[in-house]
């Protein structure tokens, strides 16, 4: 019974520990939504680049990622 008990408690947990990471991507992934158009420029010149910036993946599949791993 104990063994029982054990494994739903370290399941609870682990779960926990999943849907903490999850919604961190999500948050993330806000993130970058919000500053993308800030960093861009950054980025080309850090680069050293006058052109386009390279392509990011898109905040919405970040946001999947998390839905997923949720």
């Amino acid at each position: 019974m104990f063994g029982v008990i054990a494994g739903l408690v370290v399941a609870l947990v682990f779960t926990a520990g999943g849907t903490r990471v999850a919604l961190n991507i999500r948050g993330a992934a806000t993130t970058m939504a919000r500053r993308r158009e800030e960093n861009v420029d950054l980025q080309r010149q850090a680069q050293g680049m006058l052109g386009a910036a390279p392509v990011i993946w898109p905040v919405a599949l970040f946001r999947c990622a998390g839905a997923i791993v949720g």
